[in-house]
């Protein structure tokens, strides 16, 4: 599935330019300012957000963004703007990755596009409640800053987890994909998902009855 961006901005002439080069490789939208606000909990959706702040509007959309009530701010968001604000806390509250030139050429922008999602590949941290988070890059599994100490099997089931989000994973493909040809059981499938939950919390892997488990993440 192509990684998806939404672009704010009220400059149409520049979309044009963009759209074409940006929906071969990604899911491309783009709103007027006055439109994002019907987004609310659709804004997760988006890998990435382009911002262009031609009219230092930044505090604004920040207060309309913290209505959302499912949004942390995690989301990377690409400013274009030609003036640094004197406040910097806000790029810092607004998860910004990076601050480019109004209007810059739709090669250099895309450039900077697929640096910023080389750079999530490799960072990406899914989050979960409680303030644990499993970096896919890594494949370690943190609270906060800890570390919490995994098997392979746990650790495997996490990741197979993970890449079927809010969707039941039934005992066979589990066997299949984390036990690979191992010696598999019910019973040491539930100990295993017994082990994770007393590291974590108890809903971290939830199960559908008598069907597989599943798991709801953040992001």
């Amino acid at each position: 599935m192509n990684n998806s961006i939404l672009f704010l901005t009220e400059n149409l002439n520049y979309i044009e330019k963009l759209e074409e080069h940006l929906n071969k490789n990604y899911a491309f939208h783009f709103l007027n300012y006055d439109k994002f606000y019907s987004l609310n909990k659709a804004i997760n959706t988006f890998n990435l957000i382009i911002f262009d702040n031609s009219n230092y509007s930044l505090i604004k959309i920040k207060e309309i963004f913290e209505q959302f009530k499912n949004y942390d701010f995690n989301i990377p968001v690409i400013i274009l703007q030609n003036k640094i604000l004197n406040d910097l806390a806000i790029y810092k509250d607004m998860n910004i990755y990076a601050i480019l030139q109004e209007n810059i050429d739709e090669n250099s922008l895309i450039a900077n596009i697929e640096i910023c999602f080389n750079f999530l590949q490799k960072n990406q941290k899914i989050l979960f409640e409680k303030k644990f988070y499993f970096d896919m890059y890594k494949k370690i599994l943190f609270e906060k800053k800890k570390i919490i100490s995994l098997t392979n099997i746990e650790r495997e089931l996490i990741i197979l987890l993970i890449k079927n989000a809010n969707n039941v994973i039934n005992y066979e493909d589990i066997s299949k994909e984390v036990w690979k040809g191992k010696k598999f059981s019910l019973f040491t499938l539930r100990n295993t998902v017994k082990h994770i939950r007393e590291k974590t919390y108890k809903t971290f892997i939830q199960n559908s009855s008598k069907k597989g488990y599943w798991i709801d993440i953040y992001n």
